[in-house]
């Protein structure tokens, strides 16, 4: 199910779907209905799905040997709902939540955790005849990653935080626009692992981020797209500030046919870790906010031809 996805305005339905791997429902509908262009709505989406393939697993595909006899030791379980609430003039607001749970369990070898949950808001505000709107959001989502081996020495990592932004979009002439906005994000990051010697190391950091942006879309004529932009970002915890110029760029050849080009400067705070002892490497680590001063950043240069098909 897609995240931007609202819920059907005028009727409640749903989907069942049942097969050896897994179970899902979907649901959707309006608490408030639509009775016209002059009413606000009130809409709710949920889904579920669930995986039951280390259950099912030897008895469907049992024939074909091993690993299947013994049963596959995958399993998961995701929930995610939204409620949104529309005005008449274009205005919106949603509210959303998702607990993601995943498991690999070799067992005797290795038992292999990912869990994920979180929520938030976000809003689009159009203010009367003005040719702009306002936009934004709170997001907060907490992730944890853990593996634990024969030789107990059991690896954990997680990270949480939040995001808040909000931004203006200005519509200019000849579809042109012009968005700007702040972003303003935290994040706590916890590490354990043993070194080769079988010590336990353990890193909990924090940090925090401030985060400007400017990027002007604009149209030549029918054929040539052109979007500069440039990003302020503010690494408090280091502290280091980083100016960021991105440049996108998009020419239409035909209705079908269209060449694409982007580059520009980009940077970030987060790094992950791997042991390099592992030869099929499944636990990724994250670290952020080191002691020392360090800042991933790089340029980026990318080209694309697309073509859509006409039916």
């Amino acid at each position: 199910m897609s995240p931007t996805k609202d819920g059907n305005k005028k009727r409640n339905s749903g989907r069942i779907a049942i097969n050896p791997i897994l179970a899902k429902i979907f649901l959707e509908g309006p608490f408030v209905k639509s009775k016209g262009d002059s009413t606000t709505t009130l809409t709710y989406v949920a889904s579920l799905k669930h995986s039951y393939l280390k259950s099912t697993s030897s008895a469907f595909y049992g024939m074909f040997g091993e690993p299947y006899e013994s049963k596959l030791p995958y399993t998961f379980t995701d929930a995610y709902g939204k409620i949104n609430v529309n005005s008449t003039n274009g205005s919106k607001i949603s509210i959303f939540g998702f607990n993601f749970n995943d498991r690999v369990n070799y067992a005797g070898v290795s038992d292999l955790k990912w869990n994920s949950f979180g929520g938030g808001t976000n809003f689009v505000v159009t203010p009367g005849s003005s040719p702009s709107l306002i936009s934004g959001g709170f997001y907060f989502s907490d992730y944890k990653i853990s593996l634990a081996e024969s030789n107990n020495r059991p690896r954990e990592s997680g990270i949480n935080g939040f995001d808040a932004n909000i931004a203006v979009t200005s519509y200019l002439p000849n579809h042109g626009e012009l968005k700007y906005g702040v972003e303003f994000v935290g994040f706590k990051t916890a590490y354990q692992y043993y070194n080769f010697v079988g010590i336990r190391l353990q890193q909990n950091d924090y940090t925090t981020q401030l985060g400007g942006f400017l990027k002007l879309k604009q149209n030549f004529g029918d054929k040539l797209i052109v979007e500069p932009g440039l990003r302020l970002q503010y690494y408090a915890s280091l502290p280091v500030a980083s100016l960021e110029p991105r440049l996108a760029m998009k020419y239409n050849i035909s209705k079908s046919l269209r060449l694409k080009a982007a580059t520009g400067i980009y940077s970030q705070n987060i790094i992950s870790s791997k042991s390099d002892r592992d030869i099929v490497n499944f636990f990724t680590g994250f670290l952020t906010a080191p002691d020392f001063e360090i800042q991933n950043q790089m340029a980026v240069w990318l080209r694309a031809i697309s073509r859509s098909r006409i039916i």
